[in-house]
C-alpha cells in the first residue's frame, strides 16, 4: 500500500498514490480457460427438515432455485436441467421407499449401503441418493458452527451441496466427512467448507480469475503466484508479483488448521463476507482489498487470533468499527487497511491494543470523533492514514506523538484538526527522526507558521499543510528541509517578504505551491528558476507583479505552471515556447500579452 518512492503531485493526488487503488480495470489472463470448472446449480431442490435417528431417514422438499438461470455460465441446457432434476427427485423418492422397505438402520456418519449394487436402481440413481445422504451428513456436522448450512439458497448450503457432490461439477476430491468436529480430519474438511461459501456468496462464478478455486484438488493448490520472496508489508494491490487466492503452511500437518493467507484482490467479487471466515482458525492475513464487498466486517473474524495482516480497502463496506477489532487476541496485528469504504461512527478505544501495528489506515471514509489519543498510544506505527474524514480534534504540543518515532506517513488531511487558540500548530512533528511524509492539508489550524530548523539527519520529503488558518511570514528555516521535494503552504494568511533565495537552495523541490497568500507585492522570483527540478509550480494570487523574466525558460521540466490572479504586466516570453513538456500554463487574470 505504502510506496514512499511514488511521484507527488497535487497534496490529495499523493496521498490517493500513496493508498492501494482499486482499479477495475484489471484483467489477469490466469486461468481464464478454464471456465468449465465454474460450479453452478443444474437442479432446484433443497433438502429441508432433516432429521436422522437409529430407524429412518425423514426428508422433507422445497422446490427454489439457488441461483438464476441467467447466472448459469456452463452452459448447461434446460433440457439437460429438467432430467438431472427428474432423475434427482426419482432418487429421493426411491431412496426413500427403500429405507422403508428394507427397514435400514442408518447410522448419522455412515452411508446406506442397500442404495449400493441394487438391481432395482440404475447407477445414476444410486449416485445421487448417495450424494444425498452425504449432504445430511454434512449439514449435520457443520451446522453446529455454521447454523445457515441448514438455511435454504445459503451460500452455507451451497457449499455443502457443493462438497456432497450435488451441485454440477462436483466437489470430485470427495473428502471423507468427519465422525465429528473434534475428529483429526475436521480442520481441512471445515476449511474446504468455508472457502466454497466464501466463493458463492461473493458470487464467484462472476470473478474475474477463479486461481483454481473449487478444483477437484486439495483447497492449499487454490492460487497463483508467481514472487517467493513477497512482503505482505509492503502490498499494493496493483503489484502483479502478489500473491492470489489461497496460501497455506507447508509445514502445517495435513489435518491441521493449514490456510495461512486469502489473497483476492480486484477480483469483482459482490456479496457480503461470511460469518464462517472466522472458522479458518490459522490465518494471518486477509487480502480483499478493491472488490465490491458490502454489509458490515462479521464479528466472527473476532475469532482470527493469529491474524496479522487485515486489507479490505476500496470496497463498499458500512457500519460502525467493532470494538473486537482491536481486543488483545488480536495483539499480533500489523497492519490494518479499512480505507476507502463507508465507515461511520467513532473508531473504538479497543484499537489503542494493537501496540504492534506498523501500518493504520483508516482514510476516505465518514469516520468523526477524536481519534489522536487512541493512535498516539501505537509506538509502532510507521504509516498513520486519518485523511478524508470527519474527524475533530485538538492538536498540541502536549499531545503531538512524541512516542511515535517510528512514523515514516502521517497524513490527516481533509478534516477538522485544530490547535487550541494559545498553542501553535504541532511543529514538533517535523523532529520525528524517520518522517518522510506529513500532510495537514484542509484543516483548522491556525497562528503563527512556526518551522524549527531541520534535524542534520532529516528525512522530510513532503510537506504540505495548504488551505489552514496560518499566518506570518515565511519561516526563514524553511530552506533546511534540504530533502524536501514536495512544499504547499498554499491557501493560508502568510505575509512579508519571501525568502526567496533560501527557496532557491532547496534543489530537490520538484513541487512548490505559494499560492493564495498575501507577501509583499513584488515581480517574479528569479531565484525560483535555478530549480530545474520544479515539476509543478503555483504562485497564484500571491501578490506578483512586473514582467515574467526570459530566465523561467529554464524550468524545462515544469508540467505545470499557475500564475493565475497576479498583476504581471506586458509580453509573455518568447523562450517559454521551451518547456516543451509544459501541460497546464495558467495566466489568467493578468495583464499579459502575447501568445
Amino acid at each position: 500500500m505504502v510506496n514512499a518512492s511514488a511521484g507527488m503531485g497535487s497534496s490529495k493526488n499523493v496521498s490517493s498514490r500513496r493508498h492501494m487503488h482499486a482499479d477495475q480495470d484489471e484483467e489477469d489472463s490466469v486461468h481464464s480457460d478454464d471456465s468449465n470448472f465454474l460450479p453452478v446449480h443444474v437442479h432446484s431442490e433443497h433438502l429441508q427438515d432433516v432429521t436422522l435417528d437409529n430407524d429412518v431417514v425423514m426428508v422433507g422438499m422445497e422446490t427454489e432455485r439457488g441461483i438464476p438461470v441467467e447466472e448459469d455460465l456452463t452452459g448447461v441446457s434446460a433440457e439437460s436441467r429438467k432430467k438431472r432434476q427428474v432423475r434427482f427427485g426419482m432418487a429421493v423418492l426411491v431412496g426413500f421407499v427403500l429405507m422403508i422397505v428394507l427397514g435400514v438402520s442408518i447410522p448419522a456418519n455412515k452411508p446406506v449401503a442397500a442404495t449400493r449394487n441394487n438391481p432395482e436402481m440404475s447407477p445414476d440413481l444410486q449416485e445421487e441418493v448417495e450424494a444425498m445422504q452425504r449432504f445430511i451428513r454434512i449439514s449435520n456436522l457443520l451446522g453446529e458452527i455454521s447454523p445457515r448450512v441448514r438455511q435454504s439458497g445459503s451460500s452455507q448450503e451451497w457449499a455443502a451441496q457443493w462438497m456432497a457432490g450435488l451441485i454440477e461439477p462436483p466437489d470430485s476430491l470427495q473428502m471423507s466427512v468427519p465422525d465429528s468436529l473434534d475428529e483429526e480430519t475436521a480442520p481441512p474438511f471445515v476449511e474446504r467448507f468455508v472457502l466454497a461459501t466464501l466463493y458463492h456468496a461473493t458470487q464467484g462464478a462472476l470473478w474475474r480469475n477463479n486461481y483454481y478455486f473449487l478444483y477437484p484438488k486439495g483447497h492449499c493448490t487454490w492460487f497463483y503466484f508467481d514472487n517467493e520472496n513477497f512482503d505482505p508489508t509492503q502490498i499494493k494491490s496493483k503489484d502483479s508479483q502478489a500473491p492470489r487466492g489461497v496460501l497455506c503452511n507447508p509445514e502445517a500437518h495435513a489435518n491441521d488448521y493449514r490456510v495461512e493467507e486469502i489473497w483476492i484482490a480486484n477480483n469483482n467479487l459482490k456479496g457480503q463476507l461470511p460469518s464462517e471466515l472466522g472458522l479458518l482458525k490459522g490465518l494471518k492475513i486477509l487480502s480483499l482489498d478493491g472488490n465490491r464487498i458490502h454489509g458490515t466486517i462479521p464479528s466472527d473474524l473476532a475469532q482470527l487470533t493469529n491474524l496479522e495482516h487485515l486489507h479490505l480497502e476500496y470496497n463498499r463496506l458500512s457500519g460502525e468499527i467493532e470494538h473486537w477489532v482491536g481486543q488483545s487476541y488480536h495483539k499480533n496485528m500489523k497492519t490494518l487497511v479499512l480505507s476507502n469504504n463507508l465507515f461511520t461512527g467513532k473508531i473504538p478505544n479497543s484499537l489503542r491494543l494493537l501496540t504492534h501495528l506498523t501500518l493504520l489506515a483508516l482514510d476516505d471514509n465518514q469516520l468523526e470523533g477524536r481519534p489522536l489519543s487512541i493512535v498516539g498510544n501505537l509506538k509502532n506505527l510507521k504509516y498513520l492514514y486519518l485523511e478524508d474524514n470527519k474527524f475533530s480534534d485538538s492538536v498540541h504540543v502536549e499531545n503531538s506523538f512524541p512516542d511515535l518515532t517510528e512514523l515514516i506517513h502521517l497524513d490527516l488531511s481533509n478534516n477538522e484538526f485544530h490547535n487550541p487558540t494559545d498553542k501553535t500548530w504541532p511543529h514538533q512533528w517535523l523532529s520525528l527522526p524517520k518522517l518522510e511524509v506529513l500532510d495537514m492539508s484542509n484543516n483548522k489550524f491556525r497562528g503563527s507558521l512556526i518551522v524549527p530548523k531541520a534535524p542534520d539527519d532529516s528525512k522530510l520529503k513532503f510537506l504540505s499543510l495548504q488551505d489552514n488558518e496560518l499566518e506570518g511570514t515565511l519561516p526563514k528555516d524553511i530552506h533546511t528541509y534540504s530533502a524536501l521535494t514536495h512544499l504547499d503552504l498554499s491557501g493560508n494568511a502568510l505575509t512579508g517578504h519571501r525568502p526567496d533565495e533560501r527557496l532557491a537552495n532547496m534543489k530537490n523541490l520538484t513541487y512548490l505551491f505559494l499560492g493564495g497568500t498575501n507577501f509583499t507585492e513584488g515581480p517574479f522570483p528569479t531565484e525560483l528558476t535555478t530549480l530545474t527540478d520544479l515539476r509543478e509550480l503555483s504562485l497564484k494570487q500571491s501578490n506578483l507583479n512586473g514582467t515574467l523574466p526570459e530566465s523561467i525558460a529554464r524550468l524545462t521540466n515544469l508540467l505545470l505552471l499557475d500564475l493565475e490572479g497576479n498583476d504581471i504586466e506586458g509580453e509573455i516570453p518568447s523562450a517559454m515556447g521551451n518547456l516543451t513538456k509544459l501541460g497546464f500554463l495558467l495566466l489568467n487574470r493578468n495583464r499579459l500579452t502575447g501568445t
